[in-house]
């Protein structure tokens, strides 16, 4: 077993992870492992590795075969992503592919009518463990009610991509890549105009303020940009608009509560 320091390029940040095994952990697998740890990425991004020799490793290798050994630094940096080429992965009925971090897991027993995207958010949790924050339509729309993969226009050798971890907490370091959940809630994202609702887990209701929950909701694809002249804001207890910072638990929310999201012309009271 082996310990690797990983170097974020984009912050400087380094994060200690130990006890991997060179041989059979592959690049994807430890990317899609951090990724609670590692700050978000635009939608159409997608985290990679730095090889020992200063390349970008865009295959599928264990850490070993790439020439990584124990003490090593590596870099991983995110780049805009790349369309897969279906005739290099195993061919299963759907395979899944984890849109930050470019995994791909096979599923061989996939029942396309009765099937949800919710039911596969339950499998794909027992799996690698790991929170999944978003399903994507074949059209690559995030899909935030229960639909069936036919509904989502998906058919047998499709790929269907999903968003891992939630792009709604700040990510702090920690040692061998284990999530720490004390502290976590869920809550719920209602959109005042369409009545969507969107699921958010694992989030730090201390550490998350209103307006980081708004901003990071445009950037990981949930809510669309709005024109300049507009602004997301969201609803308070006391059923008004909240205009000023603070953590959603200063704010009186709490694990279990559905927040409500309202479009507004900026500068209304």
């Amino acid at each position: 077993m082996a310990n690797l320091i990983i170097y974020i390029v984009s912050t400087g940040e380094t994060l200690p992870v130990n006890n991997i095994d060179l041989d059979n952990v592959y690049n994807t697998e430890l990317i899609t492992q951090m990724l609670h740890l590692l700050p978000e990425i635009e939608k159409g991004e997608i985290y990679k590795l730095i090889g020992p020799d200063n390349k970008m490793i865009s295959a599928r290798k264990t850490l070993s075969s790439m020439g990584i050994s124990d003490g090593d630094t590596i870099s991983i940096i995110a780049v805009n992503d790349t369309p897969v080429n279906i005739d290099t992965i195993e061919k299963a009925q759907l395979t899944v592919r984890i849109a930050n971090s470019g995994e791909l897991i096979p599923i061989f027993d996939v029942n396309f009518e009765k099937e949800t995207n919710e039911d596969l958010i339950r499998e794909l949790k027992d799996v690698i463990n790991l929170p999944i924050h978003l399903v994507f339509d074949k059209n690559g729309n995030p899909v935030t009610i229960p639909m069936s993969f036919i509904e989502m226009g998906y058919s047998f050798g499709d790929i269907i991509s999903v968003h891992v971890g939630n792009s709604l907490t700040i990510n702090e370091s920690k040692v061998d890549c284990q999530k720490d959940i004390k502290h976590m809630a869920s809550i719920i994202l209602k959109m005042g105009v369409s009545g969507v609702t969107v699921p958010v887990n694992d989030i730090k209701l201390d550490q998350v303020t209103n307006t980081e929950l708004i901003s990071q909701m445009v950037a990981s694809g949930i809510a669309p940009a709005l024109p300049s002249d507009e602004e997301y804001l969201v609803i308070g207890k006391n059923n008004q608009p909240l205009k000023d910072t603070a953590s959603l638990a200063e704010l009186g929310f709490n694990d279990g509560d559905t927040i409500t999201i309202a479009v507004k012309p900026k500068g209304a009271k």
